[in-house]
């Protein structure tokens, strides 16, 4: 049986590898930590690239943005397409998760942390699932489906490219939903 993409990237401590355009780079190794200050940075953008770079890939990388091989698209594909990877789910889940943690004045990033959640010692992906089971944590089976329903829903202006490696698209899962005892999603 093949290991979910999910699963990999929480217990992987690998480099993370993007293409920016055609060119190909690998970020240092990084802990949760490290992600989430660059994920919740006004530039994320920039946090993650050149800021995640070894530091003999960022002349490489700086090279390429001034002689324009690579444009603005290029960038934010190469950071969603490392989030993808460093969390095992899609960037806006992650994204979420990251959200979920910061808002309430810390109550939810508390709550990890009297479990012993440190973002300090674990991957992007460990971090994320323990943050989903913490906020699943004794939901019912509707609240459950609802929360994961919205949790996956992409943002609005994702495109197709973006999903397309997405196990269940949006429309599946409603109507997944919609087949559920209970359940009273789109009717």
């Amino acid at each position: 049986m093949a290991t979910s993409r999910f699963y990999r990237s929480a217990l992987s401590t690998e480099p993370v590898s993007v293409n920016i355009g055609r060119y190909r780079f690998t970020l240092e190794e990084a802990l949760a930590d490290r992600w989430i200050l660059a994920i919740t940075d006004e530039d994320i953008v920039t946090e993650i690239l050149p800021g995640l770079l070894p530091e003999g890939e960022t002349d490489r990388f700086y090279d390429l943005l001034t002689s324009d091989r690579v444009g603005r698209n290029d960038l934010d594909r190469a950071v969603r397409d490392a989030i993808n990877t460093a969390s095992g789910m899609k960037w806006w889940e992650a994204q979420a998760l990251i959200f979920m943690a910061e808002h309430g004045d810390g109550e939810f990033y508390g709550r990890l942390l009297l479990r012993g959640i440190d973002a300090t010692r674990m991957t992007l992906g460990a971090w994320c699932a323990a943050c989903l089971a913490l906020a699943l944590e004794g939901q019912d089976d509707k609240t459950r489906l609802k929360f994961t329903t919205r949790l996956k829903a992409p943002p609005a202006g994702v495109g197709d490219e973006d999903m397309e490696d997405e196990g269940m698209s949006f429309e599946s899962m409603v109507r997944m939903a919609q087949s559920t005892p209970g359940m009273s999603v789109g009717r």
